[in-house]
């Protein structure tokens, strides 16, 4: 995988945000704020490859 395949902000990434999100507001997150920006951020272009 390139660099450029990592940070991408594709569909897949994007899907995986949106489950993590609802997974988070069945734990009871309700938070709008918190809950928003685990959707928007790309976490995955912050991880160190090893």
């Amino acid at each position: 995988m390139t660099f450029t395949e990592m940070i991408e902000d594709n569909y897949k990434q994007r899907g995986l945000r949106n489950k993590l999100v609802k997974k988070l507001q069945e734990k009871g997150i309700s938070d709008s704020r918190v809950l928003d920006a685990i959707g928007k951020v790309p976490r995955h272009a912050f991880l160190t490859m090893y």
